[in-house]
C-alpha cells in the first residue's frame, strides 16, 4: 500500500476521533454550560437570549478546531506519522474555552495549569522517544494508528483538566435554562437521582416546585420537596418565607406555611393549620406522609385508598428501623437508605 495514502488513513483516523469527542463533549458534557456562556455573551452586546442550540454550537465550534488542525498539519514541517499532534493545539484552545465557570471565562486554577503542562510535555516525550528510537515505520500501518490515538488520549486529558467538571455548576446551568423557558418539570428532572447538591440547586428546584404550585396547588413542593436531598434546610426556610410575606393569596400563602411546618418537623401545628377538605380525593404526598407521622386520626376518612396506601408504607418503614433499634444511627441510617431515602418518613426520622 502506498505509503501516502497510510499517512492519510492514519489522519483521517485522528480527525474523526477527535471531532467525535469535540462534539459530545460540548453537546452532552459541556452544552448547557455553553448556552449560558453564549448568553452571557450576547447579553453583554444587548442581543436576544435563549436562542443557542448546543447540539449545533457544539458542531460549529468542532468544525472550526478541526480546520485549525488542518492548517496546522499544511504548515508543519514534521512528518505526517503524527498526525495527531496537530490536534494539540486545538484541544488546548478547546480545554480553555469549557473553562468558563458561570461568571469567568478561562478561570482555570493554577493545579489546572500544572496538569496541563505535564500532559503537554508527555505528549512530547512519547513522540520524541519514539522517534529517537525510530521504533514506528510508516508501513506498519496499525502501530502509527495505535500511536496517534495514544497522543490523542493525552490530549483529550488535557481538555478534560482545563474544562470546567463541576457537576454541580452544569446542574445549575441546565435548571436555569429550563426555569427560563418555563419548562419547570425538566429542570427538576436535572440530578433527580444524584445525592450530591448544594444551595444554589436547592433554590432553583424550589423555584421549578413552587411555579408548578402556582398553576396547581400541591403539585409542587408538598408532593416533590423530599424526593431530594437538601443540602441547605436555611435555603429552603428563606425560599418558604420570601413566598409567602409576597404573596397576596391567603390559599396560597396557607399552603406554604403547612410546608413550612413540615420542613420544621412541626408536624402538631401542621395538622390543626391543613384544611383537608380542600383536596379532592388525593391529598399531597409528603402531606399525607408527616400527618401519618403525626398521628392524624382524619386522614382515613378523607382518603380511604391513599392513607392504606401510605399507611402501610410507613408501617414497614418502622418495621426496619426496629430490627436495627440497638445500632448506631449511621446503621439505622444506611438499613432504611435504599427503600425510604425519599419518603418524609426518612427527613423527620434522621
Amino acid at each position: 500500500m502506498n505509503i501516502d495514502i497510510r499517512y492519510r488513513r492514519s489522519g483521517i483516523c485522528s480527525l474523526v476521533v477527535f471531532s467525535l469527542f469535540s462534539f459530545f463533549w460540548l453537546s452532552c458534557f459541556q452544552g448547557y454550560l455553553i448556552s449560558f456562556a453564549y448568553d452571557k455573551v450576547i447579553s453583554t452586546i444587548g442581543g436576544i437570549t435563549g436562542n443557542c442550540n448546543r447540539f449545533i454550537m457544539a458542531a460549529f465550534i468542532t468544525a472550526i478546531l478541526d480546520l485549525l488542525a488542518v492548517y496546522l498539519r499544511r504548515i508543519s514541517k514534521h512528518d505526517s506519522v503524527f498526525s495527531s499532534i496537530h490536534f494539540l493545539v486545538p484541544s488546548v484552545i478547546l480545554g480553555l474555552f469549557t473553562g468558563f465557570d458561570d461568571k469567568n471565562f478561562f478561570s482555570q486554577t493554577p493545579g489546572q495549569i500544572v496538569l496541563t503542562l505535564v500532559l503537554t510535555l508527555s505528549i512530547w516525550l512519547i513522540v520524541a522517544i519514539i522517534r529517537h528510537r525510530n521504533t514506528i515505520k510508516p508501513d506498519r500501518h496499525m502501530i502509527v494508528i495505535a500511536t496517534n490515538l495514544l497522543v490523542l488520549f493525552f490530549e483529550m486529558l488535557i481538555v478534560v483538566s482545563l474544562g470546567n467538571t463541576d457537576e454541580n455548576l452544569h446542574r445549575r446551568a441546565a435548571m436555569e435554562r429550563f426555569i427560563e423557558k418555563g419548562q419547570y418539570e425538566k429542570a427538576l428532572q436535572v440530578g433527580y437521582d444524584e445525592e450530591e447538591t448544594d444551595s444554589k440547586i436547592d433554590w432553583l428546584r424550589m423555584e421549578a416546585m413552587f411555579a408548578l404550585d402556582e398553576d396547581s396547588l400541591g403539585t409542587g413542593l408538598a408532593e416533590r420537596l423530599f424526593k431530594y436531598p437538601l443540602s441547605d434546610i436555611s435555603t429552603v426556610e428563606t425560599f418558604l418565607r420570601n413566598s409567602i410575606s409576597s404573596s397576596e393569596d391567603s390559599l396560597t400563602q396557607s399552603y406554604l406555611m403547612n410546608v413550612l411546618d413540615m420542613l420544621d418537623c412541626n408536624l402538631h401545628e401542621l395538622e390543626n393549620r391543613i384544611d383537608l377538605a380542600q383536596y379532592n380525593k388525593v391529598l399531597p404526598k409528603y402531606f399525607m406522609q408527616a400527618l401519618i407521622m403525626g398521628g392524624c386520626d382524619s386522614l382515613e376518612s378523607y382518603f380511604p385508598e391513599q392513607y392504606q396506601s401510605e399507611k402501610k408504607t410507613f408501617d414497614e418503614f418502622e418495621i426496619r428501623l426496629n430490627e436495627f433499634e440497638s445500632e448506631p444511627v449511621r446503621i439505622r441510617r444506611n438499613a432504611a437508605y435504599c427503600d425510604y431515602h425519599k419518603t418524609y418518613y426518612w427527613f423527620n426520622a434522621f
